[in-house]
């Protein structure tokens, strides 16, 4: 779990009462139940009367792209089903959880990209499995794929990376050949074509490309 400074305009969005309430900080790839982040995180968490050192939560993840946050989380798929950063997962009724499955609402702009990022790193299998279902598969979705890849319109005012890291994720994913049927990996190789420069993408975004 990483504590980064917040780049956007979304607040603490986690249920958590362990960390500061000011929106200088978010937890990256929130757990959505406070005492699960007791069991979970490897190191002591402060409480509310302790301050958060600043050097600490920069260097954890100052310099790293959602996307590199993924690449290094998915290292650890004990914890693939008890994060997520869903918005409306964290304001959803039971009724509705129930009928998710899991902590995705699967039509949200956060679930787009981070199904793209998981999908970058991992089998098809397991990424369904976080999320129920293949998001490349719904074609409702196009019109959040075009925004987030940059294709039309604008980027969704949700926290969610920069089109080249959507790019460079969609890259990965199509490169197992296991999304080819989809209309949003359809839609993405017609604009994206194997030339793009994918490459020069990867040293941007990641640090350390030779892993990939």
């Amino acid at each position: 779990m990483l504590i980064r400074r917040l780049f956007s305009m979304n607040p603490l969005c986690s249920p958590c009462p362990l960390w500061p309430t000011s929106n200088d900080f978010e937890v990256t790839l929130q757990f959505p139940v406070g005492d699960r982040i007791l069991e979970l995180a490897p190191f002591p968490l402060p409480r509310l009367d302790v301050v958060i050192d600043e050097w600490l939560a920069e260097q954890l993840a100052r310099d790293f792209r959602p996307l590199e946050i993924v690449r290094r989380f998915v290292c650890y798929p004990q914890y693939f089903h008890d994060v997520t950063s869903c918005n409306m997962y964290f304001h959803s009724t039971p009724i509705e959880e129930f009928l998710w499955r899991t902590k995705w609402c699967k039509k949200c702009a956060k679930c787009v990209f981070l199904f793209a990022c998981f999908s970058a790193f991992l089998p098809k299998k397991e990424v369904v499995d976080i999320f129920g279902a293949d998001l490349y598969a719904r074609k409702k979705l196009l019109p959040l794929f075009k925004r987030i890849l940059g294709i039309e319109g604008f980027k969704p005012l949700d926290c969610v990376g920069e089109p080249e890291e959507m790019i460079l994720a969609m890259h990965y994913a199509a490169r197992r050949k296991e999304y080819f049927s989809g209309p949003a990996m359809q839609l993405f190789e017609k604009h994206f074509p194997p030339d793009y420069g994918f490459g020069e993408i990867a040293r941007k975004v990641l640090t350390d490309v030779k892993l990939i």
